[in-house]
């Protein structure tokens, strides 16, 4: 089956999820990743303090087979890979691109 690999920014307030977009997708990991680490396209927009690279499987209504979480770093001005954070336990992220 062919995956895809979905980027998707997201903020908060007050360590609370507040909006969410999925920007794009890469049918690769290494290069959405690069996408993301890079912050290509101003992805943080100085607005979406987290990313996150779902792989999703062909198909409707399909769930994220794995994740790879990013918080965006003030003093670096950058996103760095972290553990998913507390308001992202038990769900995906992906609302369709766009």
């Amino acid at each position: 089956m062919n995956n895809i690999f979905l980027i998707t920014t997201i903020s908060t307030t007050n360590k609370e999820f507040s909006y969410s977009r999925t920007v794009g997708y890469f049918k690769d990991l290494k290069k959405a990743k690069e996408i993301v680490e890079n912050n290509c396209y101003d992805l943080f927009e100085t607005f979406y303090g987290y990313a996150v690279i779902e792989e999703v499987p062909e198909g409707i209504y399909p769930l994220y087979e794995n994740q790879v979480w990013y918080k965006w770093n003030l003093k670096e001005n950058k996103y760095e890979e972290c553990e998913r954070p507390e308001f992202a336990m038990n769900c995906g992220y992906c609302e369709g691109i766009g």
